[in-house]
């Protein structure tokens, strides 16, 4: 009984607590959201911490800086876009803070609208003052470029 009782409490311990979206986090998603309606990649870019790590749906891992690289291209081709996110749910574990998220972007561009769904979730730390992504992990991506 003892040992079930310890265990118990050590899974227990192990799972991160539910909590709000913190209001800092929040804010920086509305400012990315900005960035990514005005096509400012620089702007986008400053939300990746530099030990960044995005895991697709297949389980690679991907660098910020090759993540970034692999981005560039929508942003650069694009005229205009328009996102819709929704956030939710939220955990923290110690200094960081997991938010479950379902994101649409449509990136209209010369050869027409590339549409982009990602649904997964982002791992922030405050880092240097500023919240900022330290790793994706994506259960869904899906990219359908305009057909010619």
């Amino acid at each position: 009984m003892k040992k079930t009782l310890c265990f118990a409490l050590l899974l227990a311990s192990s799972f991160a607590c539910a909590a709000p979206i913190p209001k800092a986090i929040r804010a920086s998603y509305s400012s990315l959201g900005m960035a990514i309606d005005k096509l400012d990649f620089a702007k986008f870019s400053s939300f990746f911490a530099p030990e960044f790590v995005n895991v697709d749906p297949d389980g690679k891992e991907t660098k910020r800086e090759e993540f970034l690289a692999g981005v560039k291209p929508l942003f650069d081709g694009a005229t205009s876009a328009k996102h819709r996110e929704r956030l939710l749910s939220a955990t923290k574990k110690d200094d960081e803070v997991a938010v479950m998220f379902d994101l649409t972007l449509d990136l209209k561009g010369p050869k027409g609208v590339t549409h982009v769904h990602e649904v997964g979730t982002d791992y922030w730390k405050k880092i240097g003052g500023k919240w900022l992504f330290v790793r994706t992990v994506d259960t869904k991506f899906e990219v359908k470029a305009p057909t010619d």
